[in-house]
């Protein structure tokens, strides 16, 4: 079944709720869940950084504590500590029957389904060594939702978008995609058992503020809006968080 549309709802017998975005919260809460990321995924993207194609799909992870829901505020680092803050529109996969060594051919059965999601990232500290976690593992800085949608059609056909404050900034198709959902999952699935609530972010087509010159990073006060089609749109204003009591890391220390 596809999200829910508004509109038959409303003619829909049965129970009914109010519906309000700030009630939307990450449709994957499960703190044991891990979550992956697949880098340099979209032809495209890595062509716009400079990267060859990879051979196998580039894995990093963050977790649960990075997520945000679809209209919560994006956390961004206190300026002291980072202004560097970019944006990243993926497709998210989410793990629905628990496998090990799972075959090409059987992973679309462990899937639930997909939903939205943004990997936001802070540069400066992703490239201060490899693998990038430190710059992609920060805490409420990930909006996904804006919710689980289990029959979204084929991943060739979504378009991923991102607007900055209405302005388009990526627009990408799925067919550009390296690696395939079941492809991830049978490679991940060699590593590690997957668990249902798991979730993979699936790489982002070009125009992310890294590859331009000068980068346009997020700031606060800016909209973030993410979407794809057949699955719905984020839409999140970015803060700072507040200043450190005490850190030994800021820019400016």
């Amino acid at each position: 079944m596809q999200h829910p549309n508004w509109e038959d709802l409303a003619r829909a017998d049965g129970p009914r709720a109010d519906f309000a975005p700030e009630d939307l919260a990450p449709p994957i809460t499960l703190r044991s869940a891990k979550v992956f990321l697949v880098g340099f995924n979209f032809g495209s993207h890595a062509t716009e950084l400079g990267r060859e194609q990879p051979a196998y799909p580039s894995i990093f992870a963050k977790y649960p504590e990075s997520l945000v829901g679809a209209h919560d505020p994006i956390a961004l680092p206190h300026h002291s500590l980072s202004v560097q803050n970019d944006w990243e529109v993926e497709l998210v996969t989410v793990i629905g029957t628990a496998g090990r060594h799972i075959p090409i051919a059987d992973a679309p059965r462990h899937i639930a389904g997909y939903c939205v999601g943004n990997d936001t990232g802070v540069r400066d500290w992703q490239f201060r060594n490899r693998p990038p976690l430190m710059g992609k593992a920060w805490e409420a800085m990930t909006p996904i939702g804006p919710w689980l949608t289990t029959d979204s059609g084929p991943v060739d056909a979504m378009r991923l978008t991102t607007d900055v404050d209405g302005e388009r900034v990526q627009d990408g198709l799925g067919a550009d995609m390296i690696f395939d959902p079941a492809t991830v999952i049978s490679y991940l699935s060699t590593v590690i058992t997957l668990q249902p609530g798991d979730m993979i972010f699936l790489g982002t087509p070009p125009g992310i503020a890294l590859g331009q010159e000068p980068a346009p990073w997020l700031h606060p006060g800016q909209t973030l809006t993410t979407a794809i089609s057949g699955l719905g749109e984020l839409r999140n204003l970015c803060v700072e968080s507040p200043a450190p009591a005490t850190s030994d890391w800021t820019i400016h220390g």
